[in-house]
């Protein structure tokens, strides 16, 4: 009998246990090529910042959501109210200063972090060799000697360059896992959210050295050729396989009939590693009690190396609920796919937004936004599966605490029906606490850290006519850092004023412009014109006032991108019946 943990929450017993309904086909995964990372390491990224992934079943689920928070305003867990509020140590903080960033030779910041949500992976292999990504951006470290492993100025590489894609494709929500038996590495992401293109990326490193060659791979993420596409990847190894979960979204409806079922792929591993064909079975439709399973979870085996095909699943759109579903996968001549309901001693339900310092507590739509209360991640040991949720918490009343001031305008003109322009401006002035320097193990200093930004957006749009338009995307980010009192984190984490801790003063400057024309000269048929370019720097020159400070940019050194993309459909059954005629 499995066993569950949510939080402390014990799961136990089964309720029914029943064969579940699902579709199955094989099909070879789509071989895209071996991609060398020290192939163009001295070129620039397509872009200057990260892109983060759309938002999870699209609009709609967005509003809904919040309608829930609204809903559950802690009805259905009273809180327990206290004097003293939950804060959190030190505060979160977003942005250069305190984010992951790396310098070029030519002192240019390039920031590892970016978009909204912030979507990370990392593993880690037995030699100490880590992997990460965060949102659309690859590296790798050697913890042992802290070099950064990639070719090239910067060590990094783009999801657009390990999967040898182009600056017109959007690359986002990535995932990795390290196999502990075979010494490698797998990289999972996604590629755009339209029925057409959505696609799901598989890299299979060649050797232990993540800069090696990767071999990649791709996965239909439309499978059944019926207008969806693939959102919400998780991923688990077996013996034999790699195994990728998602979600198939129908695009432009609410999100009431925008689900249409969880997918499991579970792919020829060994094939992969070694730039073979891989071999897929995909299994969609899932259904128990004729619904269909919400978002599958992959469980982890506590080595990366699960024991069986195992799937978590939950009821994460419900205000209060106690059922949590395991799942098993039964491959063989008579593929089974088993659902079992286990009730946990403490319910869950849809989290409220954090609370942050300046928070109105009585709107549950206000604070720091969260998602719904979907698994999130599981492992597997023995006879137990632990996992981490987001959920309802009734035993204080702010899960999150930050300091500081922050204000957004947004103008939206229509200048004719042809012409429309969208200004938005962003300003943040606040005091926040997080890591300057460490020395020694025992020296590790802290900062106290004076941050203001200043972020301006303009986008533009003039429609030529049905058929073709152009486009205007222009954004600045001015951020100013200056410390204003160093501290030494003592062992029992408070902290002591120090003078033995250096914190620079940073001025951080994006500029970023891109310019697209789009034909569609045919049904199918599309011609896309883009110019990028972008500018970046950083000094200690934060006392620069606004005007100041763009007269300062005008020198410096600028990437310039010009792509061309000739989209041409075939209609397959148009030509065959031509040949026929003739």
């Amino acid at each position: 009998m499995k066993k569950l943990w949510l939080v402390l929450a014990v799961i136990s017993g089964p309720l029914f246990a029943q064969n579940t309904s699902f579709v199955s086909k094989k099909m070879t995964a789509e071989f895209v090529g071996t991609i060398d990372p020290a192939q163009n390491s001295s070129q620039a990224l397509g872009f200057l910042y990260p892109t983060g992934a759309p938002v999870p079943g699209g609009d709609g689920y967005k509003s809904f959501i919040a309608q829930q928070k609204q809903l559950q305003n802690y009805r259905n867990f009273p809180q327990v109210r206290s004097a003293a509020k939950t804060q959190t140590t030190p505060t979160p903080v977003k942005g250069f200063g305190t984010s992951l960033y790396r310098l070029t030779p030519a002192g240019t910041p390039y920031d590892y972090t970016g978009g909204i949500p912030n979507d990370n992976a990392m593993a880690i292999s037995k030699d100490g060799i880590l992997c990460a990504a965060v949102n659309s951006i690859f590296w790798a470290l050697d913890l042992n000697s802290g070099e950064l492993l990639m070719p090239g100025p910067i060590g990094i590489k783009s999801l657009q360059q390990m999967a040898g894609g182009t600056a017109f494709e959007n690359y986002y929500d990535p995932k990795l896992i390290y196999d502990p038996t075979q010494d490698r590495f797998v990289l999972v992401f996604l590629k755009d959210n339209d029925a057409a293109n959505s696609r799901i990326i598989v890299c299979f490193s060649s050797t232990n050295d993540p800069s090696d060659p990767w071999h990649v791979y791709r996965l239909n993420g439309n499978p059944l050729n019926n207008n969806r596409w693939t959102d919400f990847p998780a991923i688990s190894l077996s013996e034999t396989g790699l195994v990728v979960t998602a979600n198939l979204i129908i695009p432009g409806v609410s999100w009431q009939v925008g689900f249409d079922g969880s997918v499991i792929w579970h792919l020829d591993k060994m094939a992969g590693f070694n730039g073979q064909d891989v071999g897929a079975a995909v299994y969609t439709q899932i259904s128990h009690d004729g619904k269909f399973t919400r978002n599958l979870h992959a469980v982890r085996g506590h080595d990366n190396i699960a024991d069986q095909l195992q799937f978590l699943s939950n009821r994460n759109f419900d205000l209060q609920n106690d059922t949590i579903f395991l799942i098993t996968l039964n491959e063989g001549a008579d593929t089974t796919i088993d659902t079992k309901a286990l009730i946990a001693n403490l319910p869950y339900g849809v989290p409220p937004n954090g609370k942050q310092g300046d928070t109105d507590t009585s709107d549950a739509t206000k604070g720091l936004q969260t998602n719904d209360g979907r698994v999130l991640g599981a492992i597997q040991k023995d006879d137990w599966i632990q996992f981490v949720s987001t959920t309802t918490h009734g035993n204080n009343d702010n899960a999150w605490d930050a300091r500081g001031r922050y204000g957004e305008v947004e103008i939206i003109g229509r200048i004719s029906d042809q012409f429309n322009l969208r200004a938005e401006v962003e300003i943040g002035n606040n005091h926040q606490m997080g890591w300057a320097q460490t020395i020694s193990a025992d020296s590790i200093g802290m900062a106290l850290r004076h941050r203001r930004n200043f972020e301006q957006t303009l986008r533009g749009q003039y429609l030529f006519g049905p058929n073709s338009y152009l486009t205007l995307d222009l954004r600045h980010s001015w951020n100013r850092i200056e410390n204003e009192a160093m501290y030494h984190l003592n062992k029992d984490g408070s902290l002591a004023p120090s003078n033995a801790y250096v914190d620079p003063t940073l001025r951080i400057n994006f500029f970023n412009i891109d310019l697209k024309y789009v034909l569609w000269f045919a049904p199918g048929r599309e011609l896309n014109l883009l110019y990028r370019a972008s500018l970046a720097n950083s000094d200690d020159a934060a006392n620069l006032g606004y005007i100041q400070n763009i007269q300062s940019l005008s020198g410096l050194p600028a990437d310039n991108i010009f792509s061309l993309r000739l989209v041409y459909f075939l209609d397959y059954a148009q030509i065959k019946k031509s040949a026929t005629l003739r």
